[in-house]
């Protein structure tokens, strides 16, 4: 908590330094923060190398996002620099959250494995996703820890989505959490997690209703995004009902109008 409250000073300060200082180097400073919006690497280098032989006190922002405007193309000695530079800053941990990110994306799990315990802030969904995909991959149970957080993900992402497909494939997450996964994201107003149903793993696993009717060729069959979000909606409505009358008796199920 501490090392967040820091960093959200060190952006309040950002935020209002050309008003309440007026030290030398400054411009620097909000030349970098310009070119970082405007994705202009050359200019971007340029600043950070004047603000870090400057030693202005808000150099760290220019190499943080220096760095993080060519993440992609960087490796791990790049990133080891880095955290040595800024050890125990918040920068050097929101570094590391990117950089986990990057991994996950990268599929380097031995990578994110090691960097991963020293993540101190821990406050990205995705990264816990990669993070549990990589435990599986080396033989931990991480079922209920995995099916926690696919349950909390609020908007679609790489990470949870390939770590529940991974462990469905596994046989370690069934249909039955793949309803449980819908169900709840559509009951709490959340779309992007329900519209998943149009993953692979998700189609296989929900019934055909669910799915906007069977398909002669479903390699090839696209459905619309908005149809797919109506289709699983009605379904695990229907899902429900059925669900619900099953406990009534006879008379109940015929007053309710049922017909099992």
């Amino acid at each position: 908590a501490g090392l967040a409250v820091r960093g959200l000073l060190a952006c309040a300060l950002l935020c209002v330094w050309p008003a309440a200082h007026a030290l030398p180097g400054d411009e620097t400073i909000l030349d970098a923060q310009q070119a970082y919006r405007e994705k202009n690497k050359n200019r971007l280098a340029a600043t950070r190398a004047v603000a870090l032989a400057s030693q202005h006190p808000l150099a760290m922002w220019a190499d943080y996002w220096d760095l993080g405007n060519r993440l992609a193309q960087v490796q791990q000695s790049d990133i080891d620099a880095f955290y040595a530079r800024w050890a125990g800053t918040y920068v050097e941990d929101r570094l590391r959250n990117d950089w986990l990110l990057e991994l996950g994306r990268r599929r380097d799990w031995a990578a994110l494995a090691v960097d991963y315990p020293r993540f101190r802030m821990n406050d990205d969904r995705e990264v816990t996703c990669y993070a549990l995909l990589a435990m599986h991959l080396e033989g931990e149970d991480v079922v209920e820890a995995a099916r926690s957080a696919w349950i909390a993900q609020r908007d679609s992402d790489d990470g949870c989505t390939l770590m529940a497909a991974t462990l469905f494939e596994a046989k370690l997450f069934s249909a039955a959490d793949v309803w449980n996964k819908v169900r709840l994201a559509i009951d709490a107003g959340r779309p992007s997690p329900a519209l998943q149903a149009r993953t692979p793993f998700m189609r296989r696993a929900l019934p055909s209703a669910a799915r906007g009717g069977r398909t002669r060729n479903p390699k090839t069959t696209r459905v619309p995004t908005a149809r797919m979000a109506r289709a699983t909606a009605r379904a695990v409505r229907r899902s429900s009902r059925r669900r619900q009358r099953s406990g009534l008796g006879p008379s109940a199920r015929a007053w309710s109008g049922s017909k099992e």
